[in-house]
């Protein structure tokens, strides 16, 4: 039986300061399967969130993505506009940030803001499955999947509540990959084996190992980082539930 195809190739990324050839992530390629995880380990100012964000075909001011390909089956992500990426994002591939309320509207409920995303991408076949998608997203987060929850803002949750909630937003339409910047960093040491990560084809940022092995036993630390070179390299693991 032949191997599945990549989820997500990324070939010889390349990214620099704009304007100028300072790499700032020089000559990165990896792959990873479906329900496979990446994790990428190094210190801050590594390049592990830049390489996060050009996944899905952006760049933080200041920086451009200079060389190389990204792709989703058979998308480049990196030669779709502004329009096309917008689609793309949240649908087939996702980001959970290091800041949970930098992901959240101040200003809206939580349950809407949930809705939100389900719409955004035309996600399921009418009002009532939508609504029953996110009751089972808040489930998927070990969160309550109760309207009177459902109802509050962000200010109304703890650091690690906003990042469940961010989370079940990244998972929201099933994407095929999803990004996750340091995304145990508000949780407990008990919760981060129950998220729903473990469904999917991740790849996940931690800025130390001993972080990464409380965190996740799902996944092997396929690079270590360190002034925007993987060092060292490993291959993904399965992504295994606790009934496995």
């Amino acid at each position: 039986m032949s191997a599945p195809a990549p989820a997500i190739v990324v070939d010889r990324l390349r990214i620099n300061v704009r304007g100028t050839t300072r790499d700032i992530v020089d000559d990165i390629s990896f792959e990873i399967a479906p329900g496979e995880v990446l994790g990428l380990v190094g210190e801050s100012g590594s390049g592990k969130t830049t390489v996060g964000l050009a996944l899905l075909g952006h760049a933080r001011r200041g920086v451009q993505i200079a060389g190389g390909s990204v792709r989703l089956g058979d998308v480049n992500v990196l030669a779709l506009n502004e329009g096309e990426l917008a689609h793309l994002r949240g649908r087939l591939i996702s980001y959970v940030p290091q800041d949970p309320a930098a992901a959240l509207n101040p200003a809206l409920r939580i349950g809407t803001q949930l809705r939100e995303i389900l719409e955004a991408h035309n996600f399921g076949a009418n009002a009532e499955a939508r609504r029953e998608r996110v009751y089972e997203m808040m489930r998927e987060v070990a969160l309550p999947d109760n309207n009177a929850y459902l109802s509050r803002y962000p200010h109304e949750l703890s650091g690690g509540q906003q990042q469940r909630v961010g989370l079940a937003i990244a998972f929201a339409c099933r994407p095929r990959v999803i990004v996750l910047d340091e995304p145990t960093t508000g949780l407990d040491v008990t919760t981060p084996p129950r998220m729903a990560w473990r469904r999917c084809t991740s790849a996940m940022t931690w800025r130390s190992l001993a972080r990464w092995r409380r965190a996740s036993r799902s996944c092997t630390p396929a690079g270590s980082w360190s002034w925007g070179r993987c060092w060292t390299c490993s291959r993904p693991r399965p992504i295994r539930t606790r009934s496995d």
